[in-house]
């Protein structure tokens, strides 16, 4: 079964965008080396990385090879999610979507161990086509990703580890949800960059501050206020 921790620098390290923090962990993990596999790597809020591995035990050594200028927290993924590429068009009916991947694909595996379900569906920009996210058991997970494709009617679609994650909406950390979290600030979920000012045609304290050093120095440069509204319209 695949497994995914979340990465982040510690706050001695220094290091201050994702972009550090996945080169930190690169330059300590060789998955050459080590006999790693690697499904997936990407950039989250906070300096983070994700990391998903497709084995319990490659992630277990990557922890213990973690250089001191990284820490990890656990995300939290519970249900193995498998994702079907890109199916053509709009898929109607789930149930019938798993059919035929047990018929055509499974057939041979006693029903009585049951099979993933639908958990939901991902449309791609303009809606031409669908990924189909199942939920599914470790033990299917390993049956379907050995595969890499899978038969559905009379086409043939890839088949990848689906990497969801809890993320807390407030403070942009892995492994828990903002009704939990203990954060004391709402931390950005686009890095590096600052909370969304103020609105436009208000003046910033900054701005404030240099209309009363004009004033005080006798110039008669001031900030532009914002235009005056329109008044209402009179009814004939």
């Amino acid at each position: 079964m695949g497994a995914s921790i979340a990465v982040y620098p510690m706050e001695s390290s220094g290091l201050s965008t994702a972009d550090q923090t996945k080169a930190a962990l690169k330059e300590a993990i060789n998955p050459h080396t080590m006999g790693l596999q690697v499904a997936r790597l990407r950039k989250v809020g906070n300096a983070g990385v994700v990391l998903q591995t497709r084995s319990k035990e490659d992630l277990e050594k990557i922890k213990k090879a973690m250089p001191a200028t990284l820490k990890v927290q656990e995300t939290g993924q519970r249900t193995s999610l498998v994702a079907i590429l890109n199916i053509q068009g709009h898929v109607k009916d789930g149930e019938e979507l798993l059919g035929a991947l047990r018929q055509q694909n499974f057939s041979e595996v006693d029903a009585k161990e049951g099979f993933p379900r639908v958990a939901f569906y991902k449309k791609t920009k303009g809606g031409s086509c669908t990924t189909v996210v199942l939920a599914c058991s470790a033990q299917w997970r390993d049956r379907l990703m050995p595969r890499e494709r899978v038969y559905i009617d009379w086409e043939r679609y890839l088949v990848r580890d689906f990497l969801d994650v809890t993320c807390c909406s407030k403070c942009q950390w892995y492994g828990h949800s903002a009704k939990h979290c203990r954060a004391e600030k709402e931390t950005c979920s686009r890095e590096n960059q600052a909370p969304p000012g103020p609105s436009q045609g208000q003046i910033t304290n900054e701005e404030e501050a240099m209309q009363t050093q004009n004033e005080d120095e006798g110039t008669s440069k001031k900030v532009p206020s914002p235009p005056p509204a329109h008044p209402p319209l009179r009814s004939a």
